[in-house]
């Protein structure tokens, strides 16, 4: 397979931020750039773009930009196609914007387990531990992180549920997405 399922329309953005690599992508662990030094490239080219401001408040840009990307398409392709992905922080591989952000993402497809425990895994997996380093290395408070990560993951969860309830998806397939409410 050289490409993903495609997603129903509101994850139609996925196809551009997760993708199977390229011979030529210029991937790097994301694990690798939640060091101070590359964390601190980052929130200076998204204060360059943004203009002038606190530093907080880009690591909450940095963090509201990643779970987006990330979380969204994530959680519909398990929910949508049942394809889960490894979130470990070294097994995400990311491409970088021109700001030093991640933009764009190289996942591994996950062991067969239950919706539970995949949803399980996401948290525990990727959003506590990236939570806790962004926090440590941009001396801000986790809560602002954690209310980025769980507006993605409901975001996800209630429009997978939107498609369910609209009859445009299987109900099998969508139904543990009706526990998360707006």
């Amino acid at each position: 397979m050289s490409q993903l399922l495609a997603l129903p329309v509101p994850f139609a953005d996925a196809a551009l931020s997760h993708a199977w690599p390229a011979d030529d992508d210029d991937l790097v662990s994301l694990d690798s750039i939640l060091e101070p030094g590359p964390v601190a490239r980052a929130l200076d080219g998204l204060l360059r773009r943004w203009g002038p401001g606190d530093r907080r408040a880009a690591a909450s840009l940095w963090t509201q930009g990643y779970f987006g990307r990330l979380l969204r398409p994530v959680i519909a392709y398990g929910l949508v196609h049942d394809i889960w992905f490894s979130m470990t922080l070294p097994d995400v591989q990311v491409g970088l914007s021109d700001m030093a952000t991640p933009v764009r993402f190289v996942l591994k497809r996950a062991a067969p387990a239950s919706l539970s425990m995949h949803l399980h895994a996401i948290v525990e997996d990727n959003v506590r531990p990236l939570i806790a380093r962004m926090a440590k290395v941009t001396d801000t408070s986790e809560r602002v992180h954690w209310s980025n990560a769980s507006y993605a993951f409901c975001r996800a969860c209630s429009q997978v549920r939107d498609l369910w309830q609209l009859g445009a998806m299987s109900g099998d397939v969508a139904r543990g997405s009706t526990r998360c409410r707006r």
